[in-house]
């Protein structure tokens, strides 16, 4: 089974029963890397700032959807 690596943006929320908070650089949202495998997705990084950031430290994985951030 392959790889594949995706970027999340996740923001915050307040909804009923249920909320997230998400801060990175004082912005109220970060990024975050998907990895799925076969039937199974996993965040295996999170807390960037930005894309340039996430993409600076992940300069070795070819992410499946990095062209709907630029």
């Amino acid at each position: 089974m392959g790889k594949a690596y995706f970027i999340l943006r996740l923001d915050s929320y307040t909804g009923d029963g249920s909320s997230m908070i998400c801060r990175a650089a004082n912005n109220d949202y970060m990024f975050a890397v998907l990895l799925v495998t076969g039937h199974n997705a996993e965040i295996i990084d999170y807390g960037y700032s930005s894309i340039t950031e996430l993409s600076e430290s992940w300069n070795d994985v070819p992410f499946e959807n990095l062209e709907s951030f630029e």
